[in-house]
């Protein structure tokens, strides 16, 4: 193929794209002929004044003023010279492996504005007093890192901090929040989980029609190495857990605790980790400090109830004697059953227990808070709250 024809075939398809083409260019004989492979010898021919190709058997009879030269070292708009200059400019900077940083509340709105961004908390922020919509309410699908800070002071009457997420949120602390809503499948940090939640903490107390639980409403799928201290009530229907109200088909619960008061108020399915689970549900390595849970009837110390017919996966479970059972429907007990293996005061508050008994992580995930007596994640320190 001539090099003629090939610069035919590539200012063409440039063209077609939409390629740009400076003035300096198109008032430049040669970008015709070399570019775009334009016929100026028996086609074509070039007119000086008007500074463009003209056909030659039908004369342009051009009678405008002469077409000024270009000076090609100040281009009409300087910015061409820079595509990046066009940009528009982000709202928030970038750190180093591009997460979008988040330094104060208002930045939160971002969250909402692009769901599919990874953003990093670079401050521990205080929502106290403030009016906080919850966030990506059509589904968050990026990664909240939480880089150890923690959110303070979250209030709502519509639900969790996250609507529904569908991404990861991790290494966060939510201290203090409080959800009073007639909604169902809330959460205090999240009302529905099809992602991942991972090393997160949650304080505070959330009331909700149904479904309701200390971290998540209801999860579809992975919430690990994480704990809850909050109170949790459904006061309208049923479902209530200490870390989920309901862990549905297919969903991963392993190595949390709950360390809340749980309760469905004239309604059954309570339990200290989760309301209710299924077939293909797996609650594994989980232990209940809750001091109570109560129903009308299916309640339990680690799982509430589980659909008659079903057989969910419960590994590993344990709950503290101390903890209070009113409406339970279950009396079997051992590691993998609902109201799993009994551990008395002095175990549950000994760190060895979640090292030997549970499998917990010490050297990277988890440590001890001497002053609780529980563990605490390394990556999102309670003390930040």
């Amino acid at each position: 193929m001539s090099l003629s024809r090939r610069r035919l075939m590539t200012g063409s398809a440039a063209l077609a794209a939409g390629a740009t083409a400076t003035t300096a260019q198109v008032r430049d004989a040669s970008f015709y002929t070399d570019t775009l492979g334009w016929d100026l010898d028996s086609v074509w021919q070039w007119h000086d004044d008007a500074a463009r190709p003209v056909l030659r058997t039908i004369p342009e009879d051009y009678t405008g003023d002469p077409v000024p030269p270009v000076d090609e070292e100040q281009p009409e708009n300087p910015d061409d010279e820079d595509a990046e200059e066009q940009q528009p400019e982000e709202a928030l900077e970038r750190d180093d492996d591009g997460y979008l940083l988040i330094t104060q509340a208002s930045e939160l709105a971002e969250v909402t504005a692009q769901p599919q961004e990874d953003f990093r908390l670079a401050a521990s922020l205080d929502l106290t007093g403030t009016e906080q919509a919850q966030l990506a309410p059509d589904g968050f699908y990026g990664t909240f890192d939480g880089a150890g800070h923690s959110i303070t002071g979250y209030n709502s009457t519509q639900g969790g901090l996250f609507k529904q997420n569908n991404g990861t949120i991790r290494n966060l602390g939510l201290a203090e929040a409080s959800v009073t809503t007639t909604n169902e499948n809330v959460g205090l940090l999240v009302d529905v989980n099809q992602g991942e939640v991972t090393e997160v903490w949650t304080s505070g107390g959330i009331t909700g029609h149904a479904t309701v639980g200390g971290v998540v409403g209801y999860s579809y799928a992975t919430v690990t190495d994480t704990y809850s201290t909050v109170d949790v009530t459904a006061d309208g229907h049923r479902q209530a857990g200490g870390v989920i109200g309901i862990t549905g088909r297919g969903s991963t619960t392993d190595r949390v605790y709950a360390a809340g008061a749980v309760e469905t108020v004239g309604q059954p399915n309570a339990g200290g980790i989760t309301g209710y689970a299924y077939t293909t549900t797996t609650v594994q390595n989980s232990i209940a400090l809750n001091p109570s849970v109560i129903a009308e009837s299916q309640a339990s110390r680690v799982v509430g109830r589980v659909l008659n017919g079903d057989t969910a996966t419960m590994v590993n479970n344990y709950a503290i004697e101390t903890l209070q059972v009113e409406g339970e429907s279950v009396t079997e007990e051992g590691p993998n059953t609902q109201r799993g293996a009994t551990l008395t005061a002095d175990e549950a508050t000994t760190a060895q227990t979640f090292i030997e008994q549970l499998g917990w992580d010490f050297d990277t995930v988890w440590t001890w808070n001497a002053e609780t007596q529980r563990p605490m994640l390394i990556n999102a320190p309670e003390e930040n709250a």
